[in-house]
């Protein structure tokens, strides 16, 4: 035999010597009581200084007296922590706490360890064993990620039945977890400061159930861990939109929550968590009603009928009745062209609902005048605040931001039982005035969807003025056009801002779509600005017109003139700043432009308002009647 034979052989050897003296060795040990047992930890443990699980509990006993060196250590096996640096412990029970943080470096407190699993090493030295038991902690600091959702239709009717609960589906935690659920009413673009109602989830599942009761808020004693208590008793809740809002935490205490802010706000919730709860509603009418003949409106009935009335802004009824179902149809009497309101009264009490509607109505009485009034059915359906996407808050298109389209029916159903917003104290406040005030000459009635999807120049031609009485943020491309034709060929316009003729939607069938974005110059070529200020009057600066009698009016908003179409000579001016008129009447081509550019104008028409008010808005309608 060869020397590198003999070698090899006896290396051969001394492999299978070791191979079975180190399995002998194993069996003995695994025969060999534990020198460290019943560990116990607290699994985990969220460094966040948020008062809830910020600290992990780590319990275990030793069988006998030793040197021991207790590590935390990642999954490297590297230690982040020592607990405790070869300590002499005496057999028995002991017990450590670990933050979740490395060391303390020159007396501050150590950072926290990266989110992950991390176990514990215990070594004995005079035993020469080092134990990792199997149970780890879980240092976790991120909140959970909770995304919100109802259960089915975001629209409930509390008409036919009232149902009994709306169920709201989350994710983000797990189901075994308990989470409060927070309900919030929303009221135009904000919400309550404080929920109106709370619950909680289903036990072992991830929802809960709305009993769509409202004053039935408790607020927990921990936002954690403290206990789910009864409702206390409450009221039906109302018609109207509400939005709600998860709140849990994981198992290493962290909150967590369904919307970045509280109360709520658009854009700040997670998922579409938002009931519309919807009672008797009325759709805005946007073509006029002609006197003489049948007129008919969509309308959410009540079981039982109910009673309707149409009486005119600032005057009396001049039609009233009974009817039952979706398709109310009236015919309309012979009265004056103006502005009226039809009020539709369930004659059923309906559980949670005000049991009423009203929307504006335009009677247009095929008279020839000078003067046509249009009145903005347009605004009064895209800035109707109806809950499209399900998040709770109202969709108007003013709420969208640049570029972002939006398609309404136009026969959609008014988001509130009053109305249009605010259609009161600007058209409404219009038509009060002119239908009281004897010194106003006649005019014809119309609504600014009519000029927009007929032949607006036909509609014009004959006549020597057009005012509009209220929002004239959208309108067609059509009726720019028109409207430029019109002042360029004699016409007179007047309108009242704020932001009027800058956007502009597309009506197809019976969709209204857009808006554009906003324009810098209005369909004329006037670029503005709005300035608010302190509580100031109209100050005339030059009024060839006769418009103005004195300081007029207290206003903060003032949306002042940046620069007018190359072409215009003005004629009147008014407002806080010379050169900036607010108000203002220029001549374009062989026409007149006549601009109301104060937000809160039409208001001071109403009962007391401001006398000086009164007398310019009296002067515009006597200018364009000549």
């Amino acid at each position: 035999m060869n020397r590198p034979t003999l070698i090899s052989r006896i290396v051969f050897a001394v492999l299978v010597l070791a191979t079975f003296t180190a399995f002998f060795a194993a069996q003995k040990l695994k025969r060999t009581d534990p020198l460290v047992n019943s560990v116990n930890l607290k699994r985990y443990v969220s460094p966040n200084n948020d008062g809830l699980r910020d600290r992990a509990r780590l319990r275990f006993r030793t069988k006998q007296d030793d040197v021991v060196t207790v590590e935390v250590i990642d999954r490297n096996g590297d230690a982040v922590r020592t607990l405790a640096d070869d300590k002499r412990m005496r057999a028995g029970p002991h017990r450590f706490q670990w933050n979740g943080r490395y060391a303390a470096v020159d007396g501050e407190r150590g950072e926290p360890v990266p989110d992950g699993a991390y176990r514990v090493r215990i070594t004995m030295r005079n035993a020469g064993r080092t134990f990792i038991p199997d149970k780890y902690f879980v240092v976790d600091t991120s909140p959970p990620k909770i995304a919100a959702e109802v259960v089915g239709s975001h629209n409930v009717s509390l008409l036919a039945q009232r149902p009994s609960e709306v169920g709201v589906k989350y994710t983000g935690v797990a189901p075994s977890r308990r989470v409060e659920m927070l309900v919030y009413r929303v009221r135009g673009n904000r919400t309550d400061t404080q929920p109106v109602a709370t619950f909680a989830s289903d036990r072992g599942a991830n929802v809960g159930r709305w009993n769509l009761q409202v004053d039935t808020f408790r607020e927990r004693r921990s936002a954690c861990f403290g206990r789910f208590k009864d409702p206390t008793p409450g009221r039906a809740a109302p018609a109207g939109n509400y939005v709600i809002v998860v709140r849990a935490c994981d198992a290493a205490g962290n909150a967590g929550i369904s919307s970045s802010a509280l109360p709520p706000k658009r854009g700040s919730t997670n998922g579409s968590a938002g009931v519309a709860l919807t009672g008797v509603a009325i759709a805005p009418p946007m073509e006029p009603a002609i006197v003489g003949t049948t007129a008919a409106f969509s309308v959410i009935a009540p079981r039982g009928g109910y009673r309707y009335r149409l009486t005119r802004v600032g005057g009396e009824t001049v039609k009233r009745g009974r009817e039952r179902g979706n398709l109310l149809r009236i015919s309309v009497p012979r009265v004056p062209a103006g502005l009226y309101e039809l009020r539709i009264d369930a004659l059923r009490s309906i559980q949670g609902d005000a049991d009423i509607a009203r929307t504006p109505v335009v009677i247009n009485s095929k008279r020839a005048q000078d003067v046509l009034i249009a009145y903005p059915a347009i605004a009064w359906q895209t800035t109707n605040p109806v809950d499209v996407d399900g998040d709770g808050f109202g969709d108007p298109f003013q709420s969208l931001p640049p570029g972002q389209q939006l398609r309404v029916p136009i026969d959609r159903m008014l988001a509130s039982a009053l109305g249009p917003p605010r259609w009161r104290l600007a058209e409404g406040a219009f038509a009060d005035f002119i239908a009281n005030d004897s010194n106003v000459p006649a005019v014809e009635a119309t609504t600014d969807f009519a000029l927009g999807t007929s032949d607006a120049a036909a509609a014009l031609k004959g006549r020597k003025a057009v005012l509009f009485a209220g929002d004239e943020r959208w309108i067609t491309p059509q009726l720019g056009s028109a409207l430029r034709q019109f002042v360029a060929g004699g016409g007179r316009v007047a309108f009242f801002a704020p932001d009027a003729f800058r956007r502009t939607v597309r009506i197809s069938g019976d969709v209204i779509s857009g808006p554009s974005d906003i324009r810098q110059r209005d369909i004329f070529g006037e670029a503005t600005r709005t300035s608010i200020v302190a509580p100031a009057p109209l100050v005339s600066f030059a009024d060839e017109l006769g418009l103005f009698q004195g300081l007029t009016g207290q206003f903060t908003d003032f949306e002042q003139s940046e620069s007018r179409p190359r072409a215009a000579e003005v004629l009147t001016a008014g407002g806080r700043e010379e050169g900036k008129p607010a108000l203002v009447a220029y001549r374009l081509g062989k026409g007149l432009v006549i601009r109301v550019g104060v937000p809160g104008w039409q208001a001071e028409l109403r009962g007391s308002g401001d006398v000086n008010v009164a007398y310019t808005t009296r002067a515009i309608l006597a200018e364009l009647a000549k």
